[in-house]
């Protein structure tokens, strides 16, 4: 169990293409990014970063509703400390 979450958020570099030249279409029919990931791995090259902050599922109705809330009181923070809480400097 953990409390982290994969984003989706991938950054490659050209080699990359290499890898996805010798994919296998899936069962679905598509090229899959999880091969192109695990490409990756077995080359001993896939790296990984931390990112600091929240991170929420937007794929429903609601969930897209708490994300933008979220993003809201993130931006009225952001600029509340970019003014300085509107104190006189």
């Amino acid at each position: 169990e953990s409390d982290l979450a994969v984003t989706g958020i991938y950054m490659y570099g050209p080699e990359a293409f290499d890898y996805i030249r010798h994919l296998k279409p899936s069962d679905r029919g598509e090229l899959e990014i999880t091969d192109v990931n695990n490409a990756f791995i077995e080359a001993g090259s896939l790296s990984y970063s931390v990112l600091d902050g929240s991170w929420t599922d937007a794929g429903t109705f609601e969930s897209l509703a708490v994300a933008n809330r979220l993003a809201e009181n993130l931006m009225l923070k952001v600029f509340e400390d970019s003014i300085g809480h509107g104190r006189a400097g």
